[in-house]
Order: structure tokens, then C-alpha cells, then sequence
């Protein structure tokens, strides 16, 4: 039990140090976590957004220069958080589908779909299930 619950206080502390918010969460939370699913979701789903923002890079994603806008270096674009980067890579490809759409959170402006749509067919194109002529 105590070896456990020592691993599970690692975890927490490990997950604290790379960025994820912790609060009020303690190893016995983790250990009988019936009935409270819901923080060990979110403790993943919070490493796996680490992760994955982790690798927004230009040495991950060389055609990140094509996301600078006229007069930016790419130390500029590089300098914003991976969320925003991400952004502008949405919106890149909204643009290139010819749409007026941009997408400013990932909340509100993606609950319909359809960014997702126009992103997909800009991304993989011969998709025919994400045609954005389905989306009239």
C-alpha cells in the first residue's frame, strides 16, 4: 500500500512539473478512483495535450513557415504558444479551402464541425466523405 501510494504522489509531482493543473488532487484519489473517473481523465488528457503540443516545431513541422505572415520572421511565429501556432495552422488551411471561416478558440468555433470538415479536405483531399461540397 505504501509503495502505491508513493507512486501515485510521483506521478502527481511529475505531472505538476511538466505543466498540468493539479489542484486539490491527492494519491487516494487516484487509488479508489470509482465514482471520481473523471480527474484521471483529466490528469490524461492533460499529458496527452502536453504531448502533442510538445511536438509543434519547426524541426517536427518544417512547413510551419508557410503559416508566417507578411513581414514576420520565424522567430516571431515560433515565439507564440503551441496553441496558437495551432491556430494559424487551422486557419491556413480554412483559407486555402477559400472559406471566410477562422477559428479563434477550440471551444464555440469548432462545435459544429464544420472546420473540421474544410481542415480535412484541405489535409487529405482525396477523402471524399470530407468534400466540403457536403457542407452545402
Amino acid at each position: 500500500k505504501w509503495e502505491k501510494t508513493e507512486n501515485l504522489n510521483v506521478v502527481i509531482n511529475s505531472a505538476k512539473a511538466i505543466g498540468c493543473t493539479v489542484v486539490n488532487l491527492h494519491a487516494s484519489d487516484l487509488e479508489s478512483a470509482a465514482g471520481k473517473e473523471y480527474l484521471v481523465l483529466g490528469l490524461v488528457w492533460q499529458l496527452v495535450k502536453i504531448q502533442l503540443l510538445s511536438l509543434i516545431n519547426i524541426k517536427e513541422c518544417p512547413e510551419l513557415v508557410k503559416l508566417l505572415k507578411e513581414g514576420e520572421e520565424l522567430q516571431d511565429l515560433l515565439s507564440l504558444p503551441p496553441e496558437e501556432i495551432l491556430l494559424r495552422w487551422i486557419n491556413y488551411h480554412l483559407a486555402k479551402q477559400g472559406s471566410e471561416r477562422r477559428v479563434k478558440n477550440f471551444t464555440s468555433d469548432l462545435k459544429d464541425g464544420e472546420a473540421y470538415s474544410l481542415l480535412l479536405n484541405s489535409i487529405t483531399p482525396e477523402l471524399k466523405e470530407c468534400s466540403k461540397d457536403k457542407l452545402l
